[in-house]
């Protein structure tokens, strides 16, 4: 059993899963057939990459049948080619239209200056009648503060850096795997964010690609 959780199948990355399955065919299958829901769980990227990964698996031996429909994929015709490129390309604007839905949403938010990303320092994220606000958190925005007259009066990062973990004082959640503290890359970070200027933004980044990476 390969099974990939509440997992997007856009971001094949994080597919592990799917990605083991793929390593135990290409080394030689220990099994003669492949069964699948439908072919958007295999898949969602574009559809002549998500149809052409079915072929490759059937082309190393592997039958590969959808429960939903009780039928096996099928390539090789001109039929089976287009009606699977089009079932994979379907599969494919789906995600594409989950996407588009989901920057509208994030837009309205922000327009009405609601939260539409993750929580900053120097701020809580606070919930209030069906939408998220963001209000200042005092012991962190002290620290905010303090960096910004740190920096103003000439102190380089790495000093201002050294100086706060000495005090002690709080820090940015840091990214997994890493240790808590201030370096200079998140002073350099809190200088130019916009928001602690009061300033709001929002649509900075980009989760994936127009390829679905």
């Amino acid at each position: 059993m390969y099974a990939d959780d509440a997992v997007s199948g856009a971001d094949v990355r994080k597919l592990r899963a799917r990605q083991r399955l793929l390593d135990v065919i290409d080394a030689g299958a220990p099994f003669q057939a492949l069964i699948i829901r439908e072919e958007s769980r295999f898949s969602r990227r574009d559809g002549d990459v998500a149809f052409g990964e079915l072929k490759q698996i059937a082309r190393a031996g592997v039958d590969v049948w959808f429960y939903q429909n009780r039928k096996p994929f099928a390539f090789g015709t001109f039929g089976d080619n287009v009606v699977g490129f089009v079932k994979a390309e379907a599969a494919a604007d789906y995600r594409r239209q989950i996407a588009q839905w989901t920057y509208d949403a994030m837009s309205r938010r922000a327009s009405a200056g609601y939260v539409a990303g993750g929580r900053v320092f120097g701020y809580d994220n606070v919930r209030v009648d069906g939408h998220v606000e963001q209000r200042i958190n005092e012991s962190e925005a002290a620290v905010v503060r303090e960096i910004f007259r740190r920096s103003a009066r000439g102190d380089g990062l790495r000093t201002i850096a050294k100086e706060l973990n000495a005090a002690g004082v709080p820090t940015p959640r840091a990214q997994q795997g890493r240790p808590d503290g201030w370096v200079p890359s998140s002073i350099r970070e809190m200088l130019h964010r916009d928001l602690h200027r009061g300033v709001l933004t929002w649509n900075r980044s980009k989760k994936r690609d127009a390829d679905g990476q």
